[in-house]
């Protein structure tokens, strides 16, 4: 059908979510193994219709427990056939603390070694540990409970977005989709009237990134910090996640502040612009907020 309507569509994710299948579906016969077989055969089907095609999965629900003993079982059985292996992340169900939901982006990092180590092992990947795969996140969010606006559609999520996208890049994630489920609930960058949630400013501020990460490091845990180098200019996001304004100094020798931009709560509410911090090597970041400084090497 995709050949006919000309899409030159090159991966195929077979199933979604097929660890919660015995529970979506009603039917307890949905174990790793089944998945198994029946990836294996729909993956021999499309491959004969296209030879090209790159098949992914299993495209488990969370990076919880029991979704990724399911990811791990199906390695095991067929990380033989899988060409690109894939998950979601959702931390929360839009409850707990705001701390805690923020800190939970740690678990980023700590899944994407986990899998990778369980392809790289010969006892949890017998069929297919010498293959360099690709990992691919194919939903992220820091909920997932499409009709509860906590974690999706306020700065918490916005920050959690914007430090999730950039640590799977990186970190050399092949494909990383945030959930934008768009005109119901709360997953979308835009409420149903159109109006610009954090997420989507927060993407607006990734856009404009260009070139290669460099080590960047901040000694308070509660900023979160990358820096982006071309050439001769870089860009250092800073990620301001505590609740009151913070004084930070940017040790950059050889390099000029040309310019801040940074988006807030404030600014969201009102449907504005990016705001403009004053340009120097002392900023103050405030309350909640996103931070792009633009800096060009000195002459």
């Amino acid at each position: 059908m995709a050949r006919e309507r000309g899409l030159k569509v090159r991966h195929w994710e077979i199933g979604n979510e097929p660890d919660l299948y015995a529970v979506t579906r009603g039917d307890k016969s949905w174990t790793p193994e089944r998945y198994c077989e029946v990836f294996r055969a729909q993956a021999k089907a499309v491959k004969a219709v296209d030879p090209q095609i790159k098949v992914a999965g299993p495209a488990v629900s969370g990076i919880h427990a029991a979704p990724m003993r399911f990811l791990e079982r199906f390695v095991e059985l067929c990380g033989d056939v899988v060409d690109v292996v894939s998950y979601h992340i959702y931390p929360t169900e839009g409850d707990g603390s705001e701390d805690a939901a923020l800190a939970s982006v740690a678990q980023v990092d700590a899944t994407l070694r986990s899998v990778r180590d369980t392809l790289r092992d010969p006892r949890r990947n017998p069929l297919g540990y010498t293959r360099e795969l690709p990992i691919a996140v194919t939903e992220y969010g820091l909920s997932w409970k499409t009709d509860r606006p906590r974690f999706l559609a306020d700065m918490p999520a916005g920050l959690w977005t914007a430090e999730t996208a950039l640590r799977l890049a990186r970190q050399g994630v092949d494909m990383a989709h945030y959930f934008a489920y768009q005109g119901t609930g709360f997953h979308g960058l835009l409420d149903n009237a159109g109006v610009p949630r954090p997420t989507y400013y927060a993407f607006r501020l990734l856009n404009g990134l260009e070139g290669r990460f460099v080590p960047a490091e901040s000694s308070d845990s509660r900023l979160w910090s990358h820096a982006v180098r071309n050439g001769d200019s870089m860009q250092v996001l800073l990620l301001n996640t505590q609740t009151a304004p913070l004084r930070v100094a940017l040790d950059v020798a050889g390099w000029q502040v040309r310019q801040a931009s940074y988006f807030d709560a404030a600014i969201v509410e009102g449907e504005a612009d990016f705001g403009t911090l004053a340009a120097g090597r002392e900023l103050t970041l405030p309350a909640r907020s996103m931070t792009v400084v633009k800096l060009q090497r000195a002459p």
